[in-house]
């Protein structure tokens, strides 16, 4: 289920970005920009991690320094792209992404607990939410 949570909230983006005006080339390149060098340093690691890898390697390599968004969203891990995701808000200016931010948190916690058979049932009492909506 959360798999397809995750690419629903791709196809979901990139229809949205369809509809702007905003270059999809430009996006990632701002979007690049906008890290700090810490964080620019392990997008990097991220992407050369994944140079040999099957299944995104040749995207890797055809978009290395000039990355469309469709093609950034396949080679990034999930915790990226939600990061990518709130950046699109931001800059389409997009109340239902922005909302939709705060939602894929939680999948990617659930997301992350499913997969290393973590203990779901312990924050299951009120109050103990992660993520709170705090973006205007």
């Amino acid at each position: 289920m959360t798999l397809d949570i995750e690419h629903f909230a791709k196809v979901e983006l990139l229809k949205v970005i369809e509809n702007s005006d905003i270059d999809a080339y430009d996006l990632v390149e701002d979007y690049i920009k906008s890290l700090d060098e810490v964080r620019l340093k392990i997008l990097n690691d991220e992407l050369n991690r994944n140079m040999n890898n099957p299944y995104c390697g040749d995207i890797i390599a055809k978009y290395k320094d000039n990355y469309p968004i469709w093609a950034f969203m396949e080679v990034i891990p999930f915790g990226r792209f939600i990061n990518v995701y709130r950046f699109c808000a931001e800059t389409i200016n997009d109340k239902k992404l922005r909302d939709n931010y705060f939602l894929l948190l939680s999948i990617k916690d659930l997301r992350n607990a499913t997969a290393h058979n973590n203990c779901l049932i312990n924050n299951l009492s009120p109050r103990t939410s992660n993520h709170r909506q705090t973006m205007a």
